[in-house]
């Protein structure tokens, strides 16, 4: 069982033609009783959250945005039960929940800055977010079986920053083009080596750009997107996980008739992306000399998974009412 009970306060001022200033205080608390494999748990707590925006129109055509906020990530209930689940992830492990998880807390600001042309716009936003108590899934231990014990922790306080660009116009009166990509970086300290690393299974870019058309004599439209992300990294007990996909190309062709019918044929993954994990593992006959050896740098062996799902056309009729 969970209540979470949150009170507000919000207020704004004009500070001078076009700019605005938002001041708010949010506070929230979060009572659970977790009962559940012989396990009755009871956990509180109250967090103060200000947040601070400001907007300002320095012309008709470029606008700059402030903010500074504190925000709550609350663990779900999968994260919270301490239930067992037997051949989780893969066979012969176990996954747990972890009772004792508390809220994650970020401060994060935000400096963005938007600049319209015609009908276009595009957008840049610079963030940073200082994260306290990060949730994380990983390995924590071995099973009486012999596998490998997965749970959820909070693993530290660690830092995210980036920054996050946006672009869309027309050509024309029946084309559009967009785009956008986002640039990521994150410092941790690792839960079992102690080494600075990156957020669990974090990409440090992610980028998509399409383009789309519209035939009005024939009340058809078609369009695609091209998207792609870059490598990200996991660290367990036992291993280290670098995993990175291939890019992802969808078509689409849209055929409007009727009353309000529309008949749609898309493809994805046309250019079967492939999912590649390339695993450095490390072994002993207790997690703590499992914990001695990955520190050491003692490698047992190495490991690649190499997946693919293939690509996938999909035809569907709607009617709107």
């Amino acid at each position: 069982l969970g209540d979470v009970y949150k009170r507000q306060l919000l207020g704004s001022k004009e500070i001078f033609d076009g700019a605005s200033l938002e001041l708010g205080l949010r506070v929230e608390h979060t009572s659970r009783t977790i009962t559940a494999e012989g396990v009755s748990i009871d956990t509180s707590s109250t967090e103060v959250n200000p947040s601070a925006h400001f907007s300002a129109e320095l012309n008709d055509t470029n606008t700059l945005r402030l903010s500074l906020a504190q925000t709550v990530k609350r663990p779900n209930f999968k994260q919270l039960a301490p239930i067992t689940e037997t051949d989780e992830p893969e066979d012969g492990d176990a996954k747990q929940g972890n009772p004792y998880l508390e809220n994650e807390v970020s401060i994060g600001l935000d400096v963005g800055y938007e600049h319209t042309f015609g009908q276009g716009i595009i957008g840049f936003n610079a963030f940073y977010r200082d994260v306290t108590d990060v949730i994380e899934e990983g390995a924590v231990g071995i099973t009486e079986e012999g596998g490998t014990l997965y749970s959820y922790s909070n693993t530290g306080d660690g830092s995210v920053w980036g920054i996050e660009m946006d672009f869309s116009a027309p050509i024309g009166d029946d084309t559009g083009v967009f785009a956008n990509l986002t640039l990521l970086d994150s410092a941790i300290d690792d839960q079992f080596t102690g080494k600075e690393r990156r957020f669990r299974d974090q990409s440090d870019y992610i980028y998509n750009f399409g383009v789309t058309h519209n035939f009005p004599d024939w009340e058809t439209s078609v369009g695609f997107s091209y998207q792609k992300q870059g490598d990200s990294l996991s660290v367990d007990m036992h291993r280290e996980v670098e995993l990175s996909y291939g890019a992802n190309l969808e078509i689409f062709v849209e055929k409007r008739f009727g009353e309000g019918y529309v008949l749609r044929l898309s493809g994805t993954n046309l250019l079967d992306a492939h999912k590649i994990e390339k695993f450095t593992i490390y072994d002993g006959d207790t997690g703590q000399e499992i914990i001695d050896n990955h520190i050491a740098g003692d490698v047992d062996g190495f490991e690649l998974e190499d997946e693919s799902s293939g690509r996938m056309v999909t035809l569907t009729l709607r009617k709107s009412f």
